[in-house]
């Protein structure tokens, strides 16, 4: 298996997404799984059609954008030298995230000024290469398990 290779979920496998993960169950077996947020985008993403290299872009494209997003958001909240704590709370429920963090991310951004956003923007984002290499272990994982099967 590599990041050419096309898979898609097997027709005895269902699924629900519960709280951003899904919990599969395997119909013939009974058996459960459950998958972290990005084996669900993973997951939801395997319709036969594109290469795991694909989809792995698409999702640190996903989380890339997303932290963009957070960072701009919080210096969009900042007002003065500090930030609500209801837009802190806000963002932290949002980005998923404990409101000390948003408070402190907020706290650099303002010491620092906008050159700390290119810093803070560096920590949220994901490599393509780790997230390719992560999701062809989870493809190997769902393939031997009988989740997903090869698109021919």
């Amino acid at each position: 298996m590599d990041t050419n290779t096309i898979l898609q979920r097997d027709d005895h496998v269902t699924f629900e997404v519960v709280a951003g993960e899904a919990i599969l169950i395997d119909m013939r077996t009974g058996t459960y799984f459950s998958l972290n947020e990005s084996g669900t985008e993973f997951w939801q993403r395997l319709d036969g059609q594109h290469t795991i290299g694909e989809i792995a872009t698409e999702v640190a494209k996903l989380y890339n954008d997303k932290a963009a997003a957070y960072v701009s958001a919080v210096q969009a909240a900042i007002r003065g030298n500090e930030i609500p704590e209801e837009s802190a709370v806000s963002l932290a429920e949002l980005y998923e995230l404990d409101v000390e963090d948003v408070l402190a991310h907020a706290a650099d951004l303002i010491r620092h000024g906008a050159e700390y956003a290119g810093e803070l923007l560096a920590e949220f984002q994901v490599d393509e290469e780790l997230v390719s290499s992560d999701l062809l272990e989870l493809a190997e994982e769902l393939y031997a398990s009988g989740l997903v099967k090869l698109t021919d």
